[in-house]
C-alpha cells in the first residue's frame, strides 16, 4: 500500500465543516465557507500577522486566528508549498480498478522519486483519458517527504485542531481560478493563463491550462533595486515567455495582498497588451453579518489560497 497518512490526502474531500488554514512566512489566515444549494456563504475569516516562523510562534498564531475568526470547526484543510512536493504525470491503462491503480502507482513512483518510497507521503489523481486513445489515462502523481508533512500537521494538532486534508498551494490557487472562470470553461479550453500571486516578500507565476498547473516560478521581491511591483511582475513574465514553453498567455490574473494596488490590473494590461484581471473569488458569495464588509473587501485578494482550500471541500 502507498505510504500515506490515512487522515491526510492531496485529493478528495472530508465530510462535515472544514476550515481552510493558510500558514505563510508572514501571516496565518483562516477561512470557513458553507454551501446551501448554489449559495456559498463566507462564515468566518481572520488574518493573524506572523513575525517569527518558529513552532511556538506559529502555534500561538494559529490559536489567535481561530479565536479572532470565531471558527468552531476542528477539522482543517492546509496546503504545503509547491517546492516541497514532487509531481509527475504518468500514463496508465484505463481499465485498472482503484486497487490495481494504487498498486501500479506504488511501483511507478519509485522510478520518479529520488528518495526512499518509505520516507514519502504519496497520492494520485486520475486526470482524464488520453485524446484519441481511450485505453489510457493521465494520472497525476504527487509526493512529499513524510517528515515535512508531519512537521506542518504537528503544528496544527498542537493548536488543538485536526488536519484532515493536505493540499498543495498552487493547486489551491488553480482551484480558486477555476471556480471564478467556471462559466467560461468551454471558451477557455486549451487556453493558457498566468496567475500572479503577489505577497509581501515574493511573487510567483502559476501557468494554468485546462484547470491544471503546468508551470510555476517564484521570485523574491527585490526591494533594493527600487523597481516597482509592476516592473518586477513584467520582468518575471518576460523571463518565463523567453523560456519558449509557450509564446504568450491568453489572460493574466492577479492575486495576493500586494495585488490590492489601485489599477494594477489596468497598468499590467497596458504594458503587456494581455487582458488582465484581479482574481475576485468572492464576488458572488454571501458575507456573514458578523464580518465587516469593508475589512473583507480589503483582505479578499490575500485569501485566494484559503478560498481554494475551502472550495475543495464544499464543491464536492
Amino acid at each position: 500500500m502507498l505510504n500515506c497518512y490515512k487522515i491526510l490526502e492531496f485529493f478528495g474531500y472530508n465530510p462535515g465543516p472544514v476550515a481552510a488554514l493558510d500558514i505563510s512566512n508572514t501571516a496565518v489566515k483562516i477561512l470557513q465557507l458553507s454551501r446551501l444549494g448554489t449559495i456559498i456563504t463566507i462564515d468566518h475569516y481572520a488574518i493573524e500577522p506572523l513575525n517569527n516562523i518558529d513552532a511556538t510562534s506559529v502555534i500561538k498564531a494559529i490559536k489567535a486566528v481561530i479565536l479572532k475568526s470565531g471558527v468552531k470547526a476542528k477539522k482543517i484543510s492546509i496546503a504545503i508549498p509547491h517546492e516541497k512536493i514532487i509531481t509527475k504525470i504518468i500514463r496508465m491503462p484505463a481499465v485498472l480498478s482503484d486497487k490495481d491503480m494504487g498498486n501500479e502507482i506504488e511501483l511507478e513512483a519509485s522510478k520518479y522519486i529520488p528518495y526512499p518510497i518509505a520516507d514519502m507521503s504519496i497520492d494520485y489523481m486520475v486526470l482524464k483519458p488520453q485524446q484519441n486513445n481511450s485505453d489510457t489515462v493521465d494520472v497525476l502523481l504527487v509526493a512529499s517527504k513524510s517528515a515535512y508533512v508531519h512537521d506542518i500537521t504537528s503544528l496544527v494538532i498542537a493548536a488543538g485542531l485536526q488536519p484532515v486534508i493536505v493540499d498543495v498551494d498552487t493547486y489551491a490557487i488553480a482551484r480558486a481560478f477555476e471556480f471564478v472562470t467556471k462559466n467560461s470553461l468551454t471558451a477557455n479550453c486549451n487556453k493558457i493563463f498566468a496567475i500572479f500571486d503577489l505577497v509581501s516578500n515574493n511573487i510567483s507565476i502559476n501557468i494554468v491550462r485546462n484547470g491544471y498547473v503546468i508551470y510555476v516560478r517564484d521570485q523574491a521581491f527585490d526591494e533594493p533595486c527600487q523597481l516597482t511591483i509592476e516592473q518586477q511582475l513584467v520582468s518575471l513574465y518576460k523571463t518565463v515567455i523567453t523560456m519558449g514553453l509557450f509564446e504568450a498567455v491568453d489572460g493574466i490574473y492577479l492575486t495576493g495582498s500586494k495585488s490590492n494596488i489601485k489599477d494594477l490590473d489596468i497598468i499590467i494590461e497596458n504594458i503587456l497588451q494581455v487582458k488582465t484581471f484581479k482574481l475576485n473569488v468572492f464576488s458572488n458569495m454571501l458575507l456573514s453579518t458578523n464580518i465587516s464588509q469593508t475589512e473583507f473587501a480589503y483582505d479578499s485578494l490575500s485569501l485566494t489560497k484559503c478560498s481554494g482550500l475551502a472550495l475543495r471541500n464544499i464543491m464536492n
